[in-house]
């Protein structure tokens, strides 16, 4: 199960932002690893971003759209904020798989990534007639 630890949307200067709080908090000991799972995930995306704050030491995922897009289709905002609760949930799983297990971040990462493939797989083979 996946325990996501925060969720909120605000509003400013133009954009409607979608923010999920990852890690409310880590160890500065995994300080590296969290910043290579990181950008991982930012290497790959193009909705969003994950971001480090190593000050006060949490991980949130973040992704802003423009309120005229929003305005003009507004299915987009229904379509992003599904697709950054999915991608939220895959954050999640993985940062949370990184603290639990200490694998290298690289394996979680392919971990993740294989999961996702063979979910697609799925997906793909349902009502198919062989």
């Amino acid at each position: 199960m996946v325990n996501i630890t925060g969720i909120c949307n605000t509003v400013s200067d133009h954009k409607l932002e979608f923010n999920a709080i990852i890690l409310k908090s880590f160890d500065e000991e995994r300080t590296n690893d969290i910043l290579v799972l990181a950008s991982h995930f930012n290497g790959l995306l193009n909705f969003g971003l994950v971001r480090v704050n190593i000050k006060y030491n949490y991980v949130s995922f973040v992704y802003s759209g423009d309120l005229l897009t929003y305005m003009l289709y507004p299915q987009e905002i229904e379509n992003d904020c599904f697709d950054h609760y999915d991608l939220t949930k895959d954050c999640v799983w993985s940062f949370y798989r990184l603290m639990e297990t200490g694998e290298d971040p690289v394996f979680v990462f392919s971990e993740l990534l294989q999961r996702k493939d063979e979910k697609n797989k799925e997906d793909n083979t349902v009502g198919l007639k062989e």
